[in-house]
């Protein structure tokens, strides 16, 4: 069953003053086809929250206001395009800061998942987010729209934790629906050599015991498991190394403090 539920997709639209519009980036219409297509794959309800920066210059209210109002329909536009009228959606606009007001809102909304441009110009604190929204920021690569290879390769980090169980659903879901190869990493910790045979056996034991939860046979391009050193960095190296991710799943733990130097999609999820 899917951990998903409620999704919201953060854009952002630029207020010209010198022109008394707005405008959007290149890449928002396939951020908001992929938003569609995420729904429809785990039978979710979605909305969107359009946040512009505050513009430079003076302006009165009323402007602001129409602004929204447009950045509204603007959004309306986009889903009807990408759903050839048949979805619907609920939509926001006002001004701000979205690296503060995409994860505040995901969080007032109790939304169970958080997409935003990955290549925006968002603060440091990027890597926070999951823990300030509540809940899991999938961060779009640089094709939003789509994952890039034939079939794809979607990669699930498990650390055993008990979030990463009940993420381990959503990658079954999308392996299936997009007719995807998975492949489920287990990260050791740097002592895992010097495990004794009996707690590697209990090792392999708990890992097992939590793919037996879940069922691989309907996925086409079937599944792997490999065990692997390090922290996120280190396993998208060796990943990559000998084949192209499409799709990174980690938890923010095993990511550390910085976000992997990667320009693909990645789904980080909070610490517990």
């Amino acid at each position: 069953m899917s951990s998903v539920h409620r999704i919201l997709t953060g854009l952002e639209f630029v207020a010209d003053l010198k022109f008394g519009r707005i405008h959007w980036p290149a890449e928002t219409e396939d951020i908001v086809r992929l938003s569609v297509e995420l729904s429809r794959v785990t039978h979710s309800g979605l909305a969107f929250a359009a946040v512009a920066r505050p513009a430079d210059g003076e302006c009165d209210c009323g402007q602001l206001d129409c602004w929204c109002a447009e950045a509204e329909e603007g959004v309306e536009r986009f889903v009807s395009a990408s759903s050839a009228g048949e979805f619907r959606s609920e939509q926001g606009a006002w001004f701000g800061d979205p690296s503060d007001e995409w994860p505040s809102s995901a969080e007032e909304s109790e939304m169970d998942l958080l997409i935003v441009p990955g290549a925006t110009d968002v603060s440091g604190s990027e890597l926070q987010w999951p823990a300030a929204a509540k809940c899991p920021v999938w961060f779009t690569g640089r094709e939003p729209d789509r994952l890039e290879a034939i079939p794809p390769l979607i990669v699930f980090c498990d650390d055993l934790s008990d979030a990463a169980a009940q993420h381990l659903s959503l990658a079954v879901e999308l392996a299936l629906a997009w007719n995807s190869r998975l492949l489920i990493v287990h990260p050791l910790s740097p002592h895992a050599e010097t495990l004794t045979k009996d707690e590697d056996d209990l090792l392999r034991q708990a890992i097992f015991g939590r793919l037996s939860r879940n069922d691989f046979r309907a996925l086409t391009h079937g599944s792997q498991l490999r065990m692997l050193s390090g922290g996120l960095n280190e396993i998208l190296k060796q990943v990559s190394a000998e084949q192209v991710p499409n799709l990174m799943m980690s938890s923010c733990g095993l990511a550390g403090g910085t976000r992997p130097n990667w320009r693909g999609h990645l789904l980080l999820w909070p610490e517990v």
